[in-house]
């Protein structure tokens, strides 16, 4: 549980610097030119992107993780027990 409670603070960190950044670039520079996307949109395209990428490899680490070995392993269960009792 506290894992989660880490990462859920690490997300909040990226999208709030990033968004943080967007109107702090948007009050300063404002958006001069509407033909084209302002600073601030491409701060949070980009803190966007950060946020799927790390998703994406957070999703690999998961499922692709090595395995602990069943001798090192805490509880014994059926499931990771080569013999009939634990």
């Amino acid at each position: 549980m506290d894992n989660m409670k880490s990462g859920i603070l690490k997300t909040l960190k990226l999208y709030g610097i990033g968004f943080g950044l967007a109107e702090i670039s948007y009050l300063t520079i404002g958006h001069p030119y509407i033909h084209a996307p302002g600073m601030h949109h491409l701060i949070l395209f980009l803190t966007l992107v950060s946020g799927l990428i790390w998703t994406f490899i957070s999703l690999i680490k998961f499922y692709f993780k090595i395995k602990t070995p069943c001798s090192l392993s805490f509880f014994r269960t059926p499931l990771n027990s080569t013999n009939n009792y634990y």
